[in-house]
Protein backbone atom coordinates (compact mmCIF):
# COMPACT_ATOMS: atom_id res chain seq x y z
CA UNK A 1 0.00 0.00 0.00
CA UNK A 2 0.91 3.31 -0.66
CA UNK A 3 -0.35 6.99 0.17
CA UNK A 4 0.83 9.91 -1.41
CA UNK A 5 -0.26 13.27 -0.08
CA UNK A 6 -1.07 15.97 -2.13
CA UNK A 7 0.91 18.48 0.03
CA UNK A 8 4.01 17.89 2.94
CA UNK A 9 2.23 20.08 5.49
CA UNK A 10 -1.77 20.98 6.50
CA UNK A 11 -2.69 23.15 9.14
CA UNK A 12 -5.85 22.50 11.76
CA UNK A 13 -9.24 23.37 9.12
CA UNK A 14 -7.72 22.03 6.10
CA UNK A 15 -8.74 19.66 3.67
CA UNK A 16 -6.44 16.88 3.24
CA UNK A 17 -6.26 15.14 -0.25
CA UNK A 18 -4.05 11.93 -0.90
CA UNK A 19 -4.29 9.21 -3.11
CA UNK A 20 -3.88 5.37 -1.65
CA UNK A 21 -2.52 2.66 -4.02
CA UNK A 22 -3.25 -0.86 -3.01
CA UNK A 23 -0.86 -3.78 -4.68
CA UNK A 24 -1.27 -7.53 -3.91
CA UNK A 25 1.67 -8.97 -2.90
CA UNK A 26 2.32 -10.70 -6.70
CA UNK A 27 1.57 -7.57 -8.34
CA UNK A 28 -1.72 -9.16 -9.56
CA UNK A 29 -4.80 -6.70 -10.75
CA UNK A 30 -6.83 -5.88 -7.51
CA UNK A 31 -10.27 -7.87 -8.55
CA UNK A 32 -13.14 -5.59 -10.04
CA UNK A 33 -15.50 -4.18 -7.25
CA UNK A 34 -12.50 -3.75 -4.39
CA UNK A 35 -13.06 -1.37 -1.66
CA UNK A 36 -11.12 -0.03 1.39
CA UNK A 37 -12.27 1.46 4.37
CA UNK A 38 -10.25 4.11 6.43
CA UNK A 39 -9.92 5.89 10.05
CA UNK A 40 -8.14 9.33 11.00
CA UNK A 41 -7.23 9.95 14.50
CA UNK A 42 -5.42 12.85 15.91
CA UNK A 43 -3.39 12.68 19.02
CA UNK A 44 -5.58 10.89 22.15
CA UNK A 45 -9.06 10.97 19.83
CA UNK A 46 -8.33 6.81 19.40
CA UNK A 47 -12.43 6.84 21.63
CA UNK A 48 -13.82 9.62 19.14
CA UNK A 49 -11.96 9.27 15.40
CA UNK A 50 -11.72 12.51 13.79
CA UNK A 51 -12.80 10.60 10.31
CA UNK A 52 -14.09 7.16 9.60
CA UNK A 53 -14.82 6.01 5.53
CA UNK A 54 -16.49 2.58 4.03
CA UNK A 55 -16.28 1.41 1.31
CA UNK A 56 -14.23 3.41 -1.39
CA UNK A 57 -14.12 1.47 -4.75
CA UNK A 58 -10.86 1.18 -5.95
CA UNK A 59 -9.93 1.83 -10.30
CA UNK A 60 -9.05 -0.64 -11.67
CA UNK A 61 -5.17 0.03 -11.24
CA UNK A 62 -5.78 -0.65 -7.00
CA UNK A 63 -5.89 3.97 -6.72
CA UNK A 64 -8.68 5.91 -5.04
CA UNK A 65 -8.45 9.25 -3.69
CA UNK A 66 -9.24 10.18 0.11
CA UNK A 67 -10.35 13.41 1.09
CA UNK A 68 -11.13 14.35 5.02
CA UNK A 69 -11.02 18.02 6.74
CA UNK A 70 -8.28 18.63 9.97
CA UNK A 71 -10.35 19.91 12.95
CA UNK A 72 -9.49 23.10 14.23
CA UNK A 73 -9.32 21.96 18.17
CA UNK A 74 -6.06 19.51 17.56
Amino acid sequence: MSLDFEKSNYSPGETVSAKVKIQTQGGEQIPNGSSISFRVEFGDSVLMPVFEAEDILLNPQGEANITFSIPTDT
